[in-house]
């Protein structure tokens, strides 16, 4: 079994700088929470790591499923 390294997206990737490197220290996955991302949002992303990459690079998207958090509280 391979480790895979997964990174979630987030503002500190919206410099394109900071993603490029952690793509090239050996991420494998970038996950996007859907709850802070629109669809616009999700394609300029897509965009963004695709444009970025030199080796394959899966995009992982996290739904927030039916239930809130303040649905348990």
């Amino acid at each position: 079994m391979k480790t895979k390294i997964i990174i979630t997206y987030g503002p500190a990737c919206e410099d394109k700088r900071i993603l490029k490197k952690l793509i090239e220290f050996g991420a494998d996955v970038v996950r996007i929470n859907t709850k802070y991302v629109s669809v616009k949002d999700y394609d300029l992303i897509r965009e963004k790591i695709v444009s970025l990459r030199k080796k394959q690079v899966k995009i992982m998207i996290d739904n927030i499923g039916v239930f809130e958090y303040s649905s348990f509280a």
